[in-house]
């Protein structure tokens, strides 16, 4: 018996020379791997953007010193830092945070709806009470009875980027705008240091912050659909005939 694997498709040949192709959940994969390579490219043209920015601002600033018009200037080389230090960055990064807790919340529902079906439950995962992540844990517990690992560092950290991504997505970021719940919680994480700061009245995601995200919601999926596998065998799709 002879295995291979790969990060999108399980693949085994058993002795009875059928072919084993487990595509449940591929997409998941692939839209984490995409993700992962967003993230990657654009924290490498973030220097060149910048770059490209304080070209432009040269040519504005030599203007303003050749008519002497020092408050001008001034008020250029602030729009500048404002720029490249909290938009720019700010911009970019909320938006790959949105994503991947859209990514999160999307596999969530399609590997439980691949659960529900096996173990043919008639509630579904909208029937329980609370917000996502409290029905999702009730749903596992309590209907599909199956293990969810909700005492690790992953799942605490998909509690904050839920909180994160209602902030962002809800308000732009905008502290002030922020429900009180939510707010509490940014605060603490911003003491804690943990790559979260309010920056000019917005919220700040640091690229570590980013990719630790990225890794804890990877390490989560990729856990949760191996044990969902491992449990629930698929049948193989195809017979190879062997040659004498």
């Amino acid at each position: 018996r002879t295995s291979y694997s790969s990060k999108n498709i399980d693949t085994e040949i058993k002795a009875d020379m059928k072919i084993n192709i487990d595509f449940r959940f591929v997409d998941i994969s692939y839209e984490l791997h995409a993700t992962a390579k967003y993230i990657s490219v654009f924290e490498s043209q973030l220097p060149i953007i910048v770059k490209q920015e304080e070209r432009a601002f040269e040519r504005i600033r030599e203007e303003c010193i050749s008519v002497g018009n020092d408050a001008e200037d001034d008020f250029n080389r602030q729009e500048f830092y404002d720029l490249t230090e909290n938009v720019l960055p700010r911009f970019y990064r909320n938006a790959i945070l949105v994503t991947i807790w859209a990514i999160f919340e999307a596999a969530i529902i399609d590997i439980t709806k691949e659960l529900q079906s096996l173990r043919h439950k008639s509630l579904g995962l909208d029937d329980m009470e609370g917000d996502f992540l409290e029905r999702t844990k009730k749903y596992y517990k309590h209907i599909l009875e199956f293990p969810l690992h909700v005492g690790g560092k992953e799942w605490k950290c998909i509690k904050m980027l839920k909180v994160l991504r209602n902030a962002i997505a809800h308000c732009n970021g905008r502290i002030d705008n922020i429900k009180d719940r939510y707010l509490e919680n940014i605060k603490r994480c911003e003491k804690e240091k943990r790559g979260i700061s309010i920056e000019s009245g917005n919220l700040m995601c640091s690229k570590d912050f980013i990719e630790e995200s990225y890794s804890n919601v990877n390490n989560f999926l990729m856990q949760l659909i191996a044990e969902v596998k491992k449990g629930n065998p698929h049948e193989p799709l195809a017979k190879v005939y062997s040659v004498s």
